[in-house]
């Protein structure tokens, strides 16, 4: 290198220039920049703040007082500076929620945009059971005693098969949803397309298995014999309305992810009218007792149906239904959606199913007492699954930790609300005007002595559906599940003792053990997860 650097001074001092000279002289002054990098000691910084921690560390070792003293200290520094970093991101991120906006401004704007969803949503819950409850008024004012009876284990039926479908519904407002936020109304109008097609297909299997399976289904849901043939009269016109309630649900589904809430609104109403209307035209004047409300209701459902169905058959409508064969890809996509919300439910629904069955097994004037008072509950019931549809809703969209925790405590105080509105509506006028439901006297003093019961149950899931809208929005499904069959064998073990003493009273105590069980599980796992609701408002270093 040393003879390549002489031979180059020389050449220039000389005045002399050869070919490769410049050449010559870049190879060697790379190759001596690459020699000089290699012989660079590292950093004096760097070794001096190694050297300074494995100090620092050597002192802070041992088990001295003074040592952990000094421990404890550089922990609370720790924990002070963490701190006060979360508190200056959550204050940006209140700022940015907010924007010009006051605190209070910004939750009743937050409150307005939770119930114009809550209220349309209320029409796709209390469809099926606002059926069943014209039913059970109808034939308690101009039927039998017996017939009021046989409607209870019907009731169960279709409850759990109304139930069950809502998750297609779900399914379709999700994917729909998200489809028209991008812009793709093509993929929207396949969805809705699609999830109708399966409404029908799946309503028919539930139609022809429900009418092959009628017997057994009646007996498992505590049908007695003398109740259950004329139960039977009723569950087989009735099913040949589930292929509507499927398609109504998903039709619904697609008319509220494109914000038309009018359109759901009357399409229930005016099923209900028809329902009403025919009721007192086929049971009492034409004396067709529970033949002639299981055929109202078929044919308000598909009234219902039909109103629903010709928005997407507008020449100007942005969704349209298109003639498309469902295919693989869409089938998991849409079982995705669909699937662990299934479970879930059905799990619910077979709790139900252990309630009903052991009301339904008690003497006939206990079983239609019940029964009275059960329709209008479960309406109540119904009316508060929206809360859970908000949480799944309005959650995911969350743009930072402040507006999480925001929307969680209006959820948790609007379920409550919910709940304790739904307990006094359903549960007081039993307890002062159960003349309203039967005119048999025999049955008021039975429905007096559950309805304190109701209304700690209805409360109870008020609260209830709500937390669990919650959990769902933050992916517990796995724990819902597992907390579900909990539930589940507890449920259980309550009925096959001391719900099985046949006393109506304590079927009621196991409905209220039942909530009661599940908001702890939830309330406990939502404040292990409280922290997961801060996380937006961490800094990311």
């Amino acid at each position: 290198m040393y003879l390549a650097q002489s031979i180059s001074s020389a050449t220039v001092s000389l005045g002399l220039r050869c070919p490769g000279h410049n050449r010559l002289r870049r190879r060697v002054n790379l190759r001596s920049q690459s020699q000089t990098s290699r012989r660079v000691s590292p950093p004096t910084a760097w070794l001096a703040g190694r050297s300074n921690s494995r100090t620092h560390a050597c002192k802070l070792s041992g088990s001295t007082p003074e040592r952990r003293k000094a421990r404890a200290h550089v922990r609370a520094q720790a924990h002070a500076q963490i701190q006060a970093e979360v508190d200056v991101a959550a204050l940006a991120d209140r700022a940015e929620v907010l924007g010009d906006m006051s605190l209070w401004a910004w939750r009743r704007n937050a409150i307005w945009q939770v119930v114009s969803f809550v209220v349309p949503a209320l029409s796709i819950s209390v469809a099926d059971a606002m059926m069943t409850l014209v039913d059970t008024l109808c034939i308690g004012q101009f039927g039998s005693t017996a017939e009021l009876a046989a409607l209870g284990p019907n009731m169960v039926v279709f409850n759990f098969s109304s139930y069950v479908f809502m998750c297609v519904g779900l399914a379709t407002i999700t994917l729909m949803g998200r489809f028209l936020r991008e812009g793709k109304e093509a993929e929207a109008s396949r969805v809705v397309s699609q999830a109708l097609i399966f409404g029908c297909l799946a309503g028919s299997v539930a139609t022809v298995v429900i009418t092959v399976a009628g017997p057994w289904l009646l007996a498992a849901c505590g049908s007695t014999p003398e109740v259950t043939e004329i139960a039977l009269v009723y569950l087989k016109i009735r099913a040949l309305a589930i292929p509507a309630v499927v398609c109504v649900n998903a039709a619904q589904s697609g008319l509220m992810a494109q914000r038309n809430s009018a359109r759901p609104a009357l399409a229930v109403l005016t099923a209900a009218l028809v329902n009403i209307v025919l009721d007192v035209i086929f049971i009492r004047n034409m004396g067709m007792g529970i033949a002639g409300a299981a055929i109202a209701t078929v044919i308000g459902q598909f009234c219902a149906l039909g109103m629903l169905i010709l928005p997407y058959l507008h020449r100007d409508a942005r969704v349209r239904l298109v003639a498309v064969l469902p295919e693989r890809a869409h089938l998991m996509q849409f079982g995705s959606c669909v699937g662990p919300i299934f479970v879930v439910i059905a799990a619910k629904n077979v709790c139900y199913m252990l309630i009903q069955s052991a009301a339904t097994s008690l003497q006939v004037l206990l079983v239609a007492a019940h029964q009275a008072v059960w329709s209008m509950w479960a309406v109540g019931a119904f009316c508060c699954s929206p809360m859970e549809q908000a949480a799944l809703a309005f959650l995911p969209a969350a743009r930072s930790g402040f507006e999480k925790r925001e929307l969680v405590r209006m959820l948790l105080l609007g379920g409550t609300f919910v709940g304790l509105v739904a307990a006094t509506c359903t549960c007081l006028p039993p307890l002062f005007n159960p003349q309203f439901f039967t005119r048999d006297p025999r049955l008021w003093a039975p429905m007096q002595t559950v309805c304190l019961q109701g209304f700690l149950a209805m409360t109870f899931a008020g609260l209830e559906v709500a937390v669990n809208g919650i959990l769902l929005a933050e992916g517990e499904t796995m724990f819902l599940a597992r907390a579900m069959v909990t539930n589940l064998t507890i449920t259980a073990a309550y009925f096959f003792t001391k719900g099985r003493s046949g006393a109506l009273p304590d079927v009621w105590w196991g409905l209220v053990l039942f909530f009661f069980t599940r908001i702890v599980q939830a309330l406990i796992r939502l404040s292990q997860i409280s922290k997961r609701l801060t996380q937006h408002a961490k800094p990311t270093k």
